[in-house]
């Protein structure tokens, strides 16, 4: 059988206004991952990211909403690209 390899993910949400003078992450941003199922949430930091652990290879759909902001969603394919550690 094929082990199953875990994976995180980072989302960065950035503003696309064109008022703004740079590029700030937008903080306290509801970010939804979906996967096999299962849902995962996490809350963007003062940076702007929203951080993911212990997904799995394969698809998934992300959702992105904070209040007074368009949403966002996407569907990508989550994919290890490190080298794997296996526990023996």
């Amino acid at each position: 059988p094929n082990p199953v390899v875990k994976v995180g993910l980072q989302v960065e949400v950035l503003p696309t206004s064109a008022v703004q003078s740079r590029l700030e992450g937008l903080d306290a941003v509801k970010v939804t991952v979906k996967q096999n199922g299962v849902v995962f949430t996490a809350t963007t930091d003062e940076s702007g990211i929203a951080t993911f652990a212990n997904l799995v290879e394969g698809d998934a759909s992300i959702f992105v909403s904070k209040e007074g902001y368009l949403s966002f969603n996407t569907t990508t394919e989550l994919r290890y690209s490190g080298t794997p550690v296996v526990d023996g």
